[in-house]
């Protein structure tokens, strides 16, 4: 009997251990916050800015860049579960935070279509606890109203850029201060520029605290939803809206705000500006400090760059309106609105910033060796290193591969990070163009000189030898009237 006892207290043990085992396993594979985001054409960039500020917050951060090769593609993913982004997310969170942006209409968000990102939706539902969404597209509004009724409890918050059946607004020379990237990188901005007012608020900025929900975020950026239509005949919207989960807490996502940027409109126009930075009124939250995976990273460039173009700020590769110390370094193309014309066009990087392989979005530590970065000692100091970098130090995060959905890749080919595709150069076909269209019409001139000269000659012969009383060489009256067309300069 002893032996018996003894034998099963060890039996009890062993599976005590074994299934202590399996629980450590399993908490290898958990995390606290994950956050999936999809961008979409010419929203690239926001996505990896996205990524690199919930990185800061301590996100486990999945981007995956849509790349149709036709703006009315329509991606229809029949089983989520199959693809890579599944795989990866091989775990189960107590938080997940998802966010599409880029364009969109009734049946498509970032080029997907609103029922299949639904379909993904209920694919996080089996692995997270609690889910933040928020869709930046125009339309987003048409998509939660469907999505409503069908979401499971888990869902917290649901957020849209735009009402039902209305496109979203925003900025277009401060695109990077539009709604969804004020919310997830915590900094807003306040601004008159013309006549384009930004959505933050000093007045909301100021009585924020540690327990504000959502709905404070509505307060913070809210612009009336003006039902104007545009040239399409749409309505137009401007405003963040809450279909749920207002009463959820900002600290509980780790979304506080951090900073107010304050400009004088006057002073804008001007060409300069002094901007107020307000940081967060209560200093009892515990905002994310979140180290570096690589400090120091020297980069230099011979000979040396600008980086801000003749004071204009909004195809600048700096975010210089924001504090100094948050500067990060742009590495993808992005359109942005032309002063003068307002059509849209590619501020494109420097071919360096490849060559130099910088990790997107680094955070600046340092320009041309000077502390003005690391110390903050003077934001203009800093602006004035932008117009002529010799180097920098960086430091960024160690981030996952981003998963390019295209027609040709599927979802399963990573893309090498950093640089935006840009369309082919074709300034020199061009050129060759004309230089062929001016070489055929100088060799088709050469034709008919020759002709119109033969003609002449034989002309005068034919005269001579009737004894007509003409000159050779004298022009004559043409046999049929000579039409000549009217010309309209376009």
């Amino acid at each position: 009997m002893k032996i018996l006892f003894n034998q099963s207290k060890i039996t009890i043990l062993i599976s005590v251990i074994l299934l202590a085992t399996i629980n450590v396993g399993s908490s290898n594979k958990t995390s606290d916050k994950v956050a999936v985001i999809f961008s979409g054409h010419e929203f690239h960039h926001e996505g990896v800015k996205l990524r690199e500020a919930l990185l800061e917050k301590n996100y486990d951060v999945h981007l995956t860049e849509v790349r149709p090769k036709y703006n009315f593609t329509k991606f229809d993913i029949p089983d989520w579960s199959k693809t890579q982004l599944a795989k990866d997310l091989d775990g189960h969170y107590k938080q997940l935070l998802f966010i599409v942006t880029g364009h969109g209409n009734e049946e498509i968000g970032a080029n997907i279509r609103w029922d299949s990102l639904l379909n993904l939706v209920k694919l996080f539902e089996q692995k997270a606890d609690e889910i933040f969404i928020h869709l930046e597209t125009c339309f987003s509004g048409d998509a939660a109203e469907r999505w409503l009724p069908q979401l499971g409890n888990n869902v917290k918050v649901l957020t849209t850029s735009s009402c039902k059946s209305a496109t979203t607004s925003f900025n277009p020379y401060l695109t990077d201060w539009d709604i969804v990237n004020q919310i997830f990188t915590g900094y807003y901005l306040e601004t008159k520029w013309l006549d384009r007012e930004s959505n933050a608020h000093k007045d909301v900025f100021e009585k924020l605290n540690c327990n504000s929900n959502v709905s404070e975020l509505e307060k913070l950026i809210h612009t009336p939803c003006k039902r104007k239509q545009n040239a399409n005949g749409h309505n137009t919207c401007t405003k963040l809206h809450i279909w749920k989960g207002k009463d959820e807490k900002l600290t509980d996502w780790n979304i506080l705000p951090i900073n107010l940027t304050v400009e004088n409109n006057q002073k804008i126009l001007g060409g300069n500006y002094e901007p107020t930075y307000l940081e967060f009124p209560d200093k009892q939250c515990k905002l994310p400090q979140i180290i570096f995976s690589r400090k120091e990273e020297r980069v230099d460039f011979n000979p040396a760059i600008p980086m801000i173009f003749s004071n204009n700020y909004n195809d600048s590769l700096v975010n210089t309106r924001d504090p100094i110390k948050t500067w990060k370094l742009r590495t993808y193309n992005i359109p942005i609105r032309d002063k003068e014309d307002f059509k849209y066009y590619y501020s494109q990087v420097p071919k360096q910033f490849k060559e130099k392989n910088i990790k997107p979005y680094s955070t600046i530590l340092a320009i041309n060796e000077s502390s003005c970065t690391i110390n903050e000692v003077n934001k203009q100091c800093g602006t004035n290193d932008l117009k002529k970098v010799e180097s920098m130090i960086l430091g960024y995060y160690n981030t996952r591969k981003i998963w390019i959905l295209d027609d040709n890749s599927g979802y399963n080919v990573p893309e090498p990070e950093g640089f935006e595709y840009v369309p082919a150069d074709y300034t020199i076909t061009i050129i060759i163009c004309i230089i062929s269209a001016i070489v055929v019409l100088i060799i088709v001139g050469c034709f008919i000189a020759h002709c119109c000269t033969g003609k002449k000659k034989h002309q005068s012969v034919d005269q001579f030898r009737s004894n007509a009383p003409v000159e050779i060489n004298t022009p004559q009256p043409h046999p049929y009237p000579t039409r000549v067309s009217n010309r309209t300069e376009i």
